[in-house]
């Protein structure tokens, strides 16, 4: 093939596809190979997923387990009192209309917010504060290595390794200021098992990654106030965006969003490291 003959270069055809992300387990499905209903009959309260046609949620809580996405031509249409509680790490696009039900003007809003957090408990890996709680999100990083549990000293603790540590903990944390990540605490009744920790760029598991560890005499070089304390930050749902292909207020008739509630959202942006705003326009 040659530059003259440019009628010879293959087509590539690229399919539309669905942005299925939370910050731990990102993924990329076409589209035409994942269909996800709004709501089902045997579970009305619990919705997620492409909104294809028009809907109605009347007043009530329901629990957003996917993505919404509204796409162009669909429109939800919600009452005032429902509450929408997204799961961590899930949001809602809007690409049609996004309207409030208000017939009779109404004084409830219409709430979007996060799921009840419950802080997971893992085998291999916790945090715990000074007074020996480890059901918290800051505190003194106790890994399980070899089968012995201790402390980390903190020489060589970077942001990627707190970044690492709090994700594993099903937690978030903001790297773009030292003093908001790192803390110090006490040392603890455990030995201190690791130093120098090496993570290879795939590796999620913290416990896994290579390190100086028991048998390099790590609590012979490191003070025992040299302990790795991390301030992570529990996760919350993505937020709202509104795409540019969105009806503008001269369709929908509705000139201002009236009492309408978004809390507790803005998931963590690794693009630009910033928490995202809870409502965006794009």
């Amino acid at each position: 093939m040659s530059q003259f003959n440019r009628y010879s270069l293959a087509s590539i055809n690229i399919d539309p596809y669905a942005a299925v992300c939370n910050q731990r387990f990102p993924q990329l499905t076409p589209v035409q190979q994942y269909y996800r209903p709004f709501r089902t009959e045997s579970r009305p309260y619990e919705i997620g997923g492409a909104i294809y046609e028009n809907h109605d949620l009347t007043a009530g809580t329901y629990t957003v387990t996917d993505d919404l996405h509204i796409v162009p031509g669909a429109k939800l249409t919600v009452a005032p009192g429902a509450k929408l509680e997204f799961m961590d790490g899930v949001g809602m696009l809007v690409q049609g209309e996004l309207l409030r039900a208000d017939y009779d003007d109404s004084p409830l809003p219409v709430t979007f917010t996060s799921t009840t957090f419950q802080m997971p408990r893992l085998d291999r890996i916790r945090l715990v504060d000074n007074d020996g709680e480890d059901e918290v999100v800051e505190g003194r990083l106790e890994l399980l290595i070899e089968g012995q549990w201790g402390t980390v000293c903190n020489r060589s603790w970077t942001a990627e390794l707190a970044h690492l540590a709090c994700n594993q903990l099903g937690l978030t944390m903001d790297p773009q200021y030292f003093e908001n990540w790192r803390i110090f605490v006490d040392k603890g009744d455990l030995p201190m098992i690791a130093d120098n920790i090496r993570c290879e760029e795939n590796e999620f598991d913290i416990t896994q990654c290579r390190n100086d560890g028991v048998f390099h005499n790590v609590g012979a070089g490191c003070r025992e106030t040299e302990v790795v304390g991390l301030r992570c930050a529990r996760p919350y749902w993505a937020g709202v965006r509104y795409s540019l292909l969105a009806n503008p207020p001269t369709v929908t008739g509705q000139l201002t969003m009236h009492n309408w509630l978004i809390e507790r959202a803005g998931m963590y942006d690794f693009r630009k490291s910033l928490f995202a705003p809870a409502l965006q326009e794009h």
